[in-house]
């Protein structure tokens, strides 16, 4: 019975971890903007996330 469903299970498998995934950013975004103090909370609003030290 197994065999017959494999393919069924690792399709739910799959959107299952999709799932979890997109979750998982959606719950990161929200820490980053309710729960952080203000200085860390900000996000870039600039094109390039790093910074030039000088270089």
């Amino acid at each position: 019975m197994l065999k017959i469903h494999k393919s069924l299970i690792l399709e739910m498998q799959k959107v299952f971890d999709i799932g979890i995934t997109g979750f998982s950013f959606i719950t990161a975004y929200c820490i980053k903007q309710n729960l952080l103090p203000k200085g860390l909370n900000n996000l870039s609003t600039g094109q390039n996330y790093h910074k030039d030290y000088g270089e």
